[in-house]
């Protein structure tokens, strides 16, 4: 029965005299992951290059469950389901002959850690006392380059004996970089640039224009994402009052004024939750829209930076990481979003000056205005 989960830190172990914020948030976020998947644990405790997590593991299904949580959890280099025992040399010899099994294995080597320079013992010394204890009780030869099976013990706060690494998302925990607001299409780009975000350590509150009052394939992607945020806001918005207004307008330049108005629209619901920018699913030439002249045009007085983290990926590339999140297949059921309503033909390369004076036409303040009467809140957790 393990009696420890051992996290090793990404990024945050770069972060010098901020290591400790980033640290706190992480564990702040491993906690409220637990209770959320109601896994019961004693403490979660932090260290300079590590968390330690004092928790019973019976059985392999919670230690099943338990990989499944910390796997969703940014920040993690690494994790390991660990036996603990005080820093003495005997004690640790007992620990490795009770808790490891070379039966089955035709290698081994052990990969000893000292970050306690205060032990006696350096840590060649302590591989090879420990695989010679190994290997009088098994016979299983040693492979320092490939060998079947690795016994690690870390010399830290305590010993830490384990066997298996388990990578984890790296990056930054969640919330460590502010929050940030995300423009939610419906499709397979705009949850992969949300969850792009995430990991680097930004909380996500999403919007989306509908036509439809159906919204529910929006909330279930919301959910797939709460998978690594444990819950969202979302702001729901219709955007029947531009089409009405948009009549006038030149049609190539409709999706330009479209996806300014909701960009505008989006400035003031960022402003009401404090948010430090705005995230599109934009992709360099995918689309007409998403031409450096468009992108221009589009952030011309936005008054947010406006991140874009998928702008130099393939739809092959961004089709991967949407299957791997889990989000992809809940992307590509139909529904017809914002963008595939307006114009069929819009401008690659419009004029600056002629969409400001098309923009008039709609009066723009006037019009978000009436959106903002309009638009819905949902707490998804």
């Amino acid at each position: 029965m393990y009696d420890t989960i051992l996290i090793k830190y990404a990024e945050i172990s770069l972060k010098g005299d901020n290591r400790g914020y980033f640290s706190k948030k992480l564990a702040e976020n491993i906690k409220q992951m637990f209770k959320r998947g109601k896994i019961k644990f004693r403490q979660v405790k932090r260290h300079r290059n590590h968390i330690a997590i004092d928790v019973a593991i019976e059985t392999k299904e919670k230690e099943e469950e338990i990989r499944s949580v910390l796997e969703r959890v940014f920040g993690i280099a690494n994790f390991a389901f660990a036996y603990t025992c005080d820093k003495d040399i005997e004690k640790i010899k007992k620990l490795v002959l009770a808790k490891v099994n070379l039966k089955k294995s035709k290698s081994f080597k052990v990969d000893a850690s000292r970050q306690d320079k205060s032990f006696p013992i350096n840590s060649m010394e302590i591989g090879r006392i420990i695989g010679e204890v190994l290997y009088n009780k098994f016979k299983t030869k040693g492979d320092m380059k490939n060998p079947e099976t690795t016994v690690y013990i870390d010399i830290a706060d305590r010993v830490y004996l384990y066997t298996e690494k388990i990578h984890g998302l790296g990056n930054l925990p969640l919330g460590s970089s502010g929050k940030v607001l995300c423009l939610l299409s419906g499709g397979i780009d705009s949850p992969v640039a949300a969850w792009l975000m995430m990991k680097r350590g930004c909380r996500i509150v999403f919007v989306h224009f509908y036509n439809s009052k159906n919204t529910k394939k929006i909330i279930n992607l919301i959910k797939l994402l709460n998978n690594y945020q444990l819950n969202s806001r979302v702001y729901l918005i219709p955007f029947n009052e531009f089409h009405v207004r948009a009549a006038g307008v030149f049609q190539n330049l409709e999706m330009i004024l479209f996806r300014r108005y909701m960009l505008k629209t989006a400035h003031e619901i960022a402003n009401l939750e404090k948010c430090k920018a705005i995230v599109l699913g934009d992709n360099l030439g995918q689309v007409a829209s998403q031409t450096l002249d468009n992108i221009l045009i589009l952030d011309h007085d936005a008054a947010l930076p406006v991140f874009r983290p998928l702008i130099t990926y393939s739809k092959q590339e961004i089709i991967d990481i949407g299957q791997k999140i889990g989000t992809y297949k809940t992307s590509i059921e139909p529904y017809k979003d914002c963008c595939s309503i307006v114009s069929r033909y819009p401008a690659t390369s419009p004029d600056l000056e002629k969409v400001m004076e098309q923009e008039k036409k709609l009066n723009m303040p006037l019009l978000i205005k009436k959106t903002m009467k309009r638009l819905e809140i949902k707490d998804i957790k």
